[in-house]
């Protein structure tokens, strides 16, 4: 007589008991716990968002703004650690200072970052000194100095391609109420490289008084600064202030190809930098190759359970055929 195939010895896919003996066990068990802790990972973002503030408490801003209708401050502003600076970027800092004679050039070293601070916003030096990273010091003091004194600040690793009135004025033809302009990235996002602001401008007050609920551990490093200061700090600050129309983000096509092009110094850069520098840069080929790789699972999965459904079909039909017991 024919054996019979047993339920415990059918197994072709996920969902079958004893789970697919064509697929490593270990490889299943590897996507389950990457699937958790992606979902972990969001959760935990998402519960980071500023229950603290209200941005409606800013929404008299749209209405009336002290420095609606009036130019940008002609200052520019640059950080380094000292005012000892490479020569492959001061070639682009001198550059930039050519282009934009009239504005008012101010170096920030980290020394001098740190005195601004204490003398003008003590009520954030306990953050200030609590960050783990100096990167996000100096991510915050940007917001905290355009707040200040309000105009430019660039990264030094930017290369100048047009000058900054010339941008002004591209900017005033499309964006009348504009006080705030950033830097559009791509698939999305802003750049925190590149900041235009007037000074004492609520989205610049918004910034400063969100960063202490955003200072908290990010799994990474890299994650940890983009976060809590970074670009994707301000990204998400944008998206909650509510006075939208006061802030214009330049696109990705003229912000980095004609008004000024990024060498990318990646100086703050922890080890695990390069990582998502990769998965930034090969994310949506790797996206394709991944979904590429689960349609074929499936499908193959699917073949594998038709043919052993087939195989105990044609095994139960022979058992009842060849048993004594007749076929009701």
């Amino acid at each position: 007589m024919p054996r019979l195939i047993g339920t415990q010895q059918f197994s072709c896919c996920c969902c079958c008991p004893g789970g697919p003996r064509w697929l490593p066990r270990r490889f299943l068990r590897f996507l389950l716990v990457a699937a958790l802790f992606h979902i972990v990972i969001i959760l935990f973002i998402m519960s980071s968002e500023d229950v603290h503030l209200d941005p409606s408490n800013w929404a008299r801003s749209c209405l009336v703004e002290p420095q609606q209708g009036k130019p940008f401050p002609k200052n520019f502003h640059q950080i380094w650690t000292t005012e000892d600076i490479p020569q492959k970027w001061k070639v682009l800092q001198e550059k930039c200072r050519a282009m934009n004679k009239d504005y008012t050039y101010m170096l920030w070293t980290h020394s001098r970052i740190d005195k601004f601070m204490e003398d003008n916003y003590p009520w954030f030096m306990d953050t200030y000194h609590s960050y783990p990273y100096q990167m996000q010091r100096l991510d915050a003091a940007r917001y905290f100095i355009l707040y200040h004194y309000g105009g430019v600040y660039a990264d030094m690793d930017m290369e100048c391609l047009a000058t900054f009135d010339h941008i002004f004025a591209n900017i005033t033809d499309v964006a009348p109420k504009a006080d705030i302009v950033l830097g559009a990235t791509e698939p999305l996002g802003v750049t925190s490289s590149f900041l235009m602001a007037k000074k004492g401008h609520g989205f610049m007050d918004f910034m400063t008084k969100r960063l202490k609920s955003f200072n908290r551990w990010y799994v990474s490093p890299y994650w940890t600064v983009i976060f809590s200061t970074g670009p994707l700090y301000l990204y998400r600050s944008t998206l909650n202030y509510p006075c939208h129309e006061q802030i214009h983000i330049i696109p990705a096509a003229l912000h980095t190809r004609k008004y000024l092009d990024h060498k990318h110094a990646s100086t703050w850069h922890n080890w695990d930098g390069p990582i998502f520098i990769w998965f930034d840069r090969n994310g949506r080929k790797l996206l394709y190759s991944l979904g590429f790789l689960i349609a074929c699972l499936a499908l193959w999965s699917i073949y594998k359970c038709s043919q052993r459904l087939r195989e105990l079909k044609g095994h139960k039909f022979e058992n009842l055929r060849n048993s004594k017991t007749p076929l009701r």
